[in-house]
């Protein structure tokens, strides 16, 4: 019987520095003169809220179809090797995955959600008399993603966990969970009432209420988004210190609900390890696993 290879790693410092250090490389980048020229030719001849909106949607098509076009090579192709050797379940195995072309039509039903909810934002933001700048010190900076990110693992851990109430997960979240192996197209593969409440909400609420300039706006855009893509990846890399955390989700589905780790530690359902945290302390890891009982179904099957 085929049986899956959990690829674990213990974390390590340098994982949770790895995305401080590109932020703030990002940061440098635009506070050079370079940057600034760009930024100031920008804000005075655009919009402040067609910036912020626009940027947003800029970056979420980016990022998102990047990160999938470089994981589905590594997943199919298994190149770059740097990355394909990281995978968190060996082999990979997942035979109620839906096919790309399955997968890309939801991506792009949910990407004309998130155009039409980022014009309800920018109107937002131009009712809150928001504007793009000044930039402030880098400390108001730290605080306000901080704060930003706070309220966003609240808000997402929230809505998840209510998501795997029976009633909400047979009818809404089940779709997102059709993949058991995440990878990059499963980051925003998901019924279209999740993607909005569940997904977008708990982003957009905290960059309403803290309100920050156009920079730290857009940072806060990318490090979510970066977050979620790689999350979903599949692989436990550097820049993806909870990778291994939601594989988990996916794959035992009821832990590890939140994005950081931090609501699920408050609340009792974090899990670090497949063997249970206990396990996490010790010094071998990739411990060997049967497939779910459902998985193994359809893999006689198939």
């Amino acid at each position: 019987m085929a049986r899956t290879v959990y690829n674990w790693q213990p974390y390590r410092l340098s994982y949770k520095l790895y995305p401080l250090l590109i932020v703030g490389a990002v940061f440098a980048l635009w506070l050079s003169p370079p940057g600034w020229a760009l930024f100031e030719v920008l804000t005075t001849s655009v919009p402040d809220v067609v910036l912020a909106a626009g940027g947003l949607a800029v970056l979420a098509v980016t990022i998102t179809y990047g990160s999938i076009a470089l994981f589905h090579l590594a997943d199919e192709k298994g190149w770059p090797a740097w990355i394909a050797r990281r995978k968190i379940q060996q082999p990979f195995v997942d035979p109620k995955r839906p096919p790309w072309p399955k997968a890309l039509a939801v991506l792009l039903r949910n990407h004309l959600i998130l155009g039409l909810g980022l014009a309800g934002f920018g109107y937002l933001l131009h009712l809150r008399g928001w504007t793009a700048g000044p930039v402030p010190a880098w400390y108001i900076i730290a605080l306000q993603l901080l704060a930003m990110g706070l309220i966003t693992e609240v808000l997402f851990y929230s809505a998840h966990r209510l998501l795997h109430v029976r009633w909400f997960y047979r009818r809404i979240h089940h779709v997102h969970h059709e993949y058991r192996t995440p990878t990059a197209w499963s980051a925003q593969y998901a019924h279209p009432i999740e993607y909005f409440f569940g997904n977008m909400l708990p982003i957009a609420i905290p960059m309403l209420v803290v309100a920050p300039d156009l920079i730290t706006l857009w940072a806060f855009g990318a490090i979510v988004l970066l977050n979620t893509q790689l999350v979903h990846s599949g692989y436990q890399l550097p820049l993806a210190p909870w990778a291994v955390s939601h594989d988990l989700h996916h794959y035992k589905v009821n832990v590890n609900y939140g994005s950081t780790g931090l609501m699920d530690t408050l609340a009792g359902s974090r899990l670090d390890h497949p063997d249970g945290n206990e396990a996490a302390k010790g010094a071998r890891p990739s411990p060997l696993l049967p497939l779910p009982a459902e998985a193994k179904a359809d893999l006689e099957r198939a």
